[in-house]
């Protein structure tokens, strides 16, 4: 993707967090991100607050599957990825007011589907941007399975992963 997009003289942008911040943010809480240097600052976007809601709600479910994962690390686990969310919804943003158009930004589905936390930032920080979602199923469909109804605006079945 990066080659194709460089091959049409398209830029590429770096929209992910520092993965040291964000670890940070998942150990220490958002406090310390607001204390950087300037430099630093500029690796990482820091929620003014949480998103709450369904987002939420779904990412306690999926995450505290796991066994012996208590309040205070999901809770850290929570703050990462609106980090990573916040800094990506930057990124993009900063994009658009670049004067970029389109805009693509791949990640793992749980940030966008369903109105994720990544989704909801860029609609809160650019109201007037046209925002799609695709989500890309590894799963045979005919037409659209009732629990992938509201998951995107598009959504496509490619068919399982080839076996590792």
């Amino acid at each position: 993707m990066v080659l194709a997009a460089q091959a049409k003289g398209r830029p590429v942008i770096a929209a992910n967090a520092a993965r040291a911040l964000v670890k940070r943010a998942r150990l220490e809480g958002l406090e310390p991100l607001r204390a950087l240097g300037p430099e630093e600052q500029a690796l990482v976007e820091v929620p003014a607050e949480l998103t709450e809601g369904t987002y939420r709600e779904q990412f306690v479910a999926l995450m505290g599957q796991h066994a012996g994962v208590d309040a205070a690390t999901l809770e850290g686990f929570y703050r990462a990825q609106n980090v990573w969310d916040a800094t990506m919804a930057g990124s993009i943003g900063g994009a658009l007011a670049a004067g970029s158009r389109p805009v693509v930004q791949v990640v793992g589905g749980f940030h966008v589907d369903g109105a994720g936390g990544l989704y909801q930032r860029v609609r809160a920080a650019n109201p007037s941007a046209k925002v799609w979602r695709l989500s890309v199923v590894a799963e045979v469909a005919e037409a659209l399975r009732a629990e992938d109804r509201g998951r995107a605006d598009v959504v496509a079945y490619v068919g399982p992963l080839p076996a590792s």
